[in-house]
Formats: structure tokens, C-alpha cells, sequence
């Protein structure tokens, strides 16, 4: 005979406790019921004891002031070494707030939960990898997340560590794609060129490998879940891939948007947006991805993305979820790849308009150059394309990101016009939280 499942049950005082009783009963039948967790309400129980002599399971309580404590719901859960919670309360004991509370310990527990007409799976991550390994993850898309990639990337190089980088994003290849950043000089020919053989040039793996000088692995993704899980992706091919590679000595896992390889690192970096809503943050699957996290990147800490009160909510959170955390709160400023000094610049960015003052600013206050034009419509090729037309006749040198439409637009009208172009990165810069030094953070989580 077939062994059954191992399941706990959610269940609450606001249902009439021989009801409760009455579905778990059938439930019995398919599933072996390891334990009744009770979550909260008093209108239909009289005390707890009241409920462990009714309800005929074992019950443990996962309650405070008579409503849910879903940290409490996770130990259960995982001290049972349950396979599956399935939930019997309703409102008002959980709302969608504590649901999603729940999911996140659950998930994080390596439990499916599952109610009425929802199911929320964890995810597996497979241990592949046998030399040192840091993931970098995101909570949304546009927070900054491949210039991070490139960051890490560049100082585990500069430090010693020969970075392996393992992307998996939208444009990334059907089969794992190397690339030798730490080998070939990466001009707007090169990209133009992989651009006319059908490649995504500006794809993550291109990306890190021009702005970390890393070896990369690029993989695809389709689709991605709440709590991070790609639908469908190769990356675990490239995982193997760079593991097996002689070169490389540390593997980098980046994430892409909000989802991430299911792979088992030592280390986890998150990144997240000061601009985004806080309920983004510290609500959803927020919480799952932070409890993870060893170092907390919070980026674009300046307005108009993000005031001092909103940046501190944001600190706050985080530390209230995973108080162990690092947490660099930090702006990012463009740095050029090539030379600008003393020309007249034309820059593309896909930065927010409101913050694109400062970052010409800054460009011609540390590089001594002429900003004459600049465009934040790197992410909308129409757009790009009128500004382009506008400065283009103006300008020495075209200074863009490594974005599709670099390639598309900006790289191969510069080089029709015969005018240089200068990829640029962008730097994390230290503006308070828990580290002074994100560099030296970085290779400690190595140490």
C-alpha cells in the first residue's frame, strides 16, 4: 500500500470545532494529518484544551492575542518535516497580508501550502555546486540589479576569485552561451556583429562580461512566479557548465527582475528599490526573499525615487525581518568605460527623468566633459531614436548603457555617423546603513 503524505492542517475558532472535525476526517483518508496547527479565534471554542479534546488530532498552537503567528506556522511545519500544509481558516483570523505571511514561512520551510483555491510550491534549490558560490537576487525589475552583477563581478576579479557569472534572463540563449570577458576587448563592432548573428547583445551575460571583465554563462528564462521561481529555464545546464570550468574559481548566480535560479549558494545578495511600494518590499513574497539575504543592497536612495522618510521605512523593514542582514543603502552614478574627458557627450541612460540632471551633472563635474544631450528612452527604442536625431550631429562621443536598444539604436547610429561610443556602468555608491565599504562586504562573504 501506498504510504500516505505527511500534512498539517490550518485551522481557527471561528469554524465550529465538530465541523473542523468532519473535514479533516475525509481529508484522513488521503492524507496522514500530522498535526492540526491552530491559528486563532475564540467566537466557537471555549479554551485550547477545549479544541485538543474535540478536534481528535494532535494540535499544536501557532497563535498571539488569538490571532495567526505565521513564524510559528514555519517551525511547525518544519519540526514535523511536513510535505504539505493545507489551510481550513478563513476570515477574519487570516486575511490576505497574514496568507501571504504564512506562504512566505512555508515556502521558506520547503512546504507546499495550499487552500481552497490557491497552491504555493517551494523551490527545490538543487545543490550543483561545489566551489564558492553567491547568488544575486532581485525584488523587481529596473532596481539596478545587472549593475550589481557587473560590481561583484569586477571585484571578485580585482580581488582574486576568477568570477564564473551565470545569468538567466528574457533574451538570454537557447543553450548555454560563454563568453570571455576576461579575455576579448568588447567594442560597438563586437556587439553590432553578435547583434547581425541573431544574439541578444545586450542580454545580462553580455552585460557582466563588458562591465565585470568576468567569464559569463548566459541562460534563458520564460515566465516567473511570486516568490522567484522561472517557469522555464536552462540555467541550471549553465550552473553545471561554469562548475566544470577550469577558469573559473567563484560562481555568481544573478537573478533576473524578480526571478532567480532554484540553485544553492553559500551566500545570497538581495536587491532592492527604494522607489518601489513598500507593501512590494515587506509584503507578498517580499519577506521570502529577504529572510534569505546575507547582504541587502537598497538602491537609488535619493528622490525623486525615494525620500529619507520612505528609505527608512525600507531599512526598517528589512532589518525587522532578517535582522542579521547587511544593509548598504546606496545611489548609483555612471561611470564611463572609455575616455570622455574634454569631449561633448551625448548620454543614454534608462535612469528615471527626475534623476537624470544629477547624473549629467555628475558626468561632467568627475570627467570634465560637455554633456550637449542626454535621454533616459533607453528602454523605448522610438522615443531613443527622435533624441538620438536630435543631439547626434552635436556630440564627439555617444555614452550609453549596454541596454537592447544601445545596440539596436544608439551603437549602430554612432557608428553610421562615425562617432565614438563609450559603454558605460554604474556604480553603487555608500550613502548610509550598515556598510561603509561595499567592496571589502563583498569578499567577506567569501572569507
Amino acid at each position: 500500500m501506498k504510504q500516505k503524505q505527511k500534512i498539517g492542517c490550518l485551522v481557527d475558532g471561528e469554524h465550529y470545532i465538530p465541523n473542523i472535525k468532519d473535514t479533516l476526517d475525509k481529508i484522513s483518508k488521503i492524507y496522514e494529518i500530522e498535526v492540526a496547527i491552530f491559528i486563532g479565534g475564540t467566537e466557537k471554542i471555549g479554551d485550547r484544551d477545549e479544541v485538543k479534546e474535540k478536534l481528535g488530532y494532535h494540535v499544536e498552537f501557532a497563535e498571539q492575542d488569538a490571532m495567526p503567528d505565521p513564524k510559528k506556522v514555519g517551525e511547525i511545519a518544519k519540526n514535523h518535516n511536513l510535505h504539505l500544509v493545507m489551510d481550513y481558516s478563513d476570515e477574519p483570523i487570516v486575511n490576505y497580508d497574514i496568507r501571504m505571511q504564512i506562504a512566505c514561512e512555508l515556502l521558506a520551510a520547503g512546504v507546499i501550502y495550499k487552500g481552497a483555491d490557491f497552491e504555493f510550491t517551494p523551490m527545490e534549490f538543487k545543490k550543483l555546486l561545489t566551489k564558492p558560490s553567491i547568488a544575486i537576487w532581485g525584488t523587481a525589475k529596473r532596481v539596478g540589479k545587472t549593475a550589481i552583477g557587473g560590481f561583484v563581478a569586477r571585484t571578485l576579479q580585482e580581488e582574486g576569485f576568477a568570477p564564473g557569472v551565470v545569468t538567466l534572463s528574457r533574451g538570454g540563449p537557447n543553450k548555454p552561451e560563454l563568453i570571455r570577458g576576461d579575455e576579448i576587448e568588447m567594442k560597438p563592432e563586437f556587439f553590432l556583429n553578435m547583434q547581425d548573428k541573431g544574439f541578444h547583445a545586450a542580454s545580462d551575460n553580455f552585460e557582466d562580461a563588458l562591465t565585470g571583465g568576468a567569464i559569463t554563462f548566459g541562460c534563458k528564462r520564460c515566465g516567473g512566479g511570486f516568490a522567484g521561481k522561472p517557469a522555464e529555464t536552462i540555467v541550471d545546464e549553465g550552473a553545471v557548465m561554469a562548475n566544470k570550468h577550469p577558469d573559473v574559481k567563484t560562481i555568481v548566480l544573478e537573478g533576473s527582475g524578480a526571478t532567480f535560479p532554484e540553485i544553492k549558494t553559500d551566500k545570497v545578495i538581495l536587491l532592492i528599490g527604494a522607489g518601489q511600494p513598500i507593501n512590494h518590499i515587506t509584503g507578498f513574497f517580499g519577506p521570502f526573499r529577504i529572510r534569505f539575504a546575507d547582504l541587502v543592497i537598497v538602491a537609488m536612495c535619493e528622490e525623486p525615487m525615494a525620500d529619507e522618510e520612505k528609505v527608512k521605512e525600507v531599512y526598517d523593514g528589512v532589518k525587522k525581518i532578517n535582522p542579521g542582514a547587511k544593509i548598504a543603502l546606496t545611489i548609483f552614478r555612471p561611470k564611463p568605460l572609455g575616455n570622455i574627458n574634454g569631449k561633448k557627450v551625448l548620454f543614454a541612460t534608462t535612469a528615471p527623468e527626475g534623476v537624470l540632471h544629477k547624473l549629467v551633472s555628475f558626468l561632467e563635474e568627475e570627467f570634465d566633459c560637455k554633456v550637449i544631450g542626454s535621454t533616459h528612452h533607453l528602454s523605448d527604442q522610438a522615443k531613443l531614436k527622435k533624441d538620438i536625431d536630435k543631439y547626434i550631429d552635436k556630440a564627439d562621443v555617444v555614452l550609453t548603457e549596454l541596454k537592447a536598444a544601445a545596440v539596436k539604436v544608439v551603437t549602430k547610429e554612432a557608428v553610421s555617423a562615425g562617432i565614438d561610443v563609450v559603454y558605460c556602468d554604474n556604480i553603487p555608491l555608500i550613502i548610509g546603513g550598515d556598510v561603509d565599504d561595499l567592496k571589502k562586504e563583498i569578499v567577506e562573504l567569501l572569507d
